[in-house]
């Protein structure tokens, strides 16, 4: 049995159009200022005021660097009366590393949210995966607020 199959010419594969869209650096850097742009009537809720920005998947802080953190907490939560916000890396093993802290810049928005907002500035951290914690103490006799997500150090 002999059997012949045709020779067809290369041709391009169609691929389906992404799911999701991967912007360049610099446009992962861009903060609008919502003010007469095409987003203005948008309700956009990571903004601090008038400024909103995108919340970092797998954010990097580096040593000797100041680096801006936005803790969003609900009315109610103790973060109405904060004054004073410590912040820590936190290592597998347990180990906690404080971290320097900035003034505290607290906006309070019509969504009930309270943005909290401190730069943390690593010094002398060894390189590796933490978490970031974020404490906010409370009235005497409770537990503080605390909040904590994965950072790299470089």
């Amino acid at each position: 049995m002999k059997l012949t199959l045709p020779v067809l010419p290369p041709q391009r594969p169609e691929f389906p159009p992404p799911a999701s869209v991967r912007l360049s650096e610099p446009m992962l850097r861009f903060r609008c200022n919502q003010k007469g742009c095409c987003c203005s009537g948008w309700d956009i809720p990571f903004r601090v005021e008038d400024t909103p920005f995108t919340p970092q998947a797998a954010p990097v802080l580096r040593n000797g660097e100041a680096r801006d953190v936005c803790l969003m907490a609900h009315a109610g939560s103790g973060a109405d009366t904060a004054a004073k916000l410590s912040a820590a890396l936190v290592g597998d093993d347990g180990q906690v590393l404080p971290l320097e802290t900035g003034a505290i810049r607290s906006v309070a928005d019509a969504d009930r949210f309270r943005r909290l907002v401190v730069s943390v500035t690593p010094k002398g951290i060894p390189a590796g995966d933490y978490w970031l914690r974020l404490s906010i103490p409370t009235a005497p006799g409770a537990e503080e607020s605390r909040s904590q997500f994965p950072v790299r150090v470089n």
